[in-house]
């Protein structure tokens, strides 16, 4: 696996709507928002009312997507082939 490989595969997560639980067994912590960056040692989660969390990736214990992240630009437009006219519609 390159190593390019693993960031193309986080990269389809950035702007998603995620809980990310982390911290030790005795502490756990809970929090929900937008992921914002992501990278081999943190993570950042953006919350509804602007506040940023930056929690490193060795105490996340997992992270539950809940809402797929919004398509930009032309990156949600479906495209379809037209159907092919035959000869003999043309007549």
């Amino acid at each position: 696996m390159s190593d390019s490989e693993p960031r193309a595969r986080l990269a389809q997560y950035y702007n998603a709507r995620v809980t990310v639980q982390y911290g030790g067994q005795a502490l756990g912590f809970s929090d929900t928002g937008t992921l914002s960056y992501m990278d081999a040692v943190w993570v950042e989660v953006t919350k509804e009312k602007g506040e940023r969390l930056l929690i490193p990736v060795a105490s996340i214990r997992h992270i539950k997507l809940l809402e797929a992240p919004k398509l930009r630009g032309d990156s949600g437009t479906l495209l379809r082939a037209s159907a092919a006219k035959t000869h003999d519609s043309l007549e």
